[in-house]
Formats: C-alpha cells, sequence, structure tokens
C-alpha cells in the first residue's frame, strides 16, 4: 500500500501511514471497470496527492492461443499442421516462426 502521510523525518523516528483511501461507488466501477487510483511521491506537503484514472471497459482484444491436446488425434490435425508449417515464408526465423503459427491458429479455427 502507497503510504499518504508521513512525518517528513521531523522526530527521531520517521513515521508513515495510510490515512487516504480512495471510494467509489458501483455503478461507477461498473462504468470504470479499469480504473486505477496511484499515489505520487512526496511533495511540499505533509501528504501524497493521489491521481485517479478512469478508464472503460477496453474491447475484448486478441485472445492468446491455447493448444488442445484433445486435436492431435483428429484425422486432420497433422496434414494441417505439416501443410501451414512447411509453406514458405520470408524474413527472420522469428518472422517466419510467428507467422506460420499465425497462421496455423486461423487453419485450426476453421478446420478443427
Amino acid at each position: 500500500p502507497a503510504l499518504a502521510w508521513s512525518n517528513r523525518g521531523d522526530s527521531d523516528q520517521i513515521s508513515a501511514r495510510k490515512l487516504d483511501i480512495v471510494s467509489v461507488n458501483y455503478s461507477r466501477l461498473a462504468t470504470f471497470p479499469n480504473s486505477e487510483a496511484d499515489f505520487t511521491g512526496p511533495g511540499i506537503s505533509d501528504h501524497t496527492p493521489e491521481i485517479v484514472t478512469f478508464r472503460q471497459k477496453s474491447g475484448a482484444g486478441k485472445k492468446p492461443f491455447k493448444f488442445y491436446n484433445f486435436w492431435t488425434p483428429h484425422e486432420e490435425f497433422a496434414p494441417l499442421v505439416e501443410q501451414v508449417l512447411s509453406t514458405p515464408v520470408e524474413g527472420t526465423p522469428m518472422f517466419r516462426l510467428c507467422t506460420k503459427l499465425k497462421r496455423l491458429k486461423a487453419e485450426l479455427k476453421i478446420v478443427i
């Protein structure tokens, strides 16, 4: 947790406490589910300013590819993998691999 107040070392012992909180109602949270609150570094005050950034739901975005073992016995799996991976692609080795895997992902979604 961020420390929102300190005695700034004015005594023999430095004391710091989390005094400030962020509260939000359910409606605001539903509208801006990706929001966050950040405490900035200490300035001239003994309190640390807090910045709340309201972010709406982002798009679904791309889902990561997941390989499922139950695909392997499918009669079209091995020939499809062989066909896609043997297709020539120009570029660096990493670019070729990534391109082939993207193509394989697209083909697996169609066929299997």
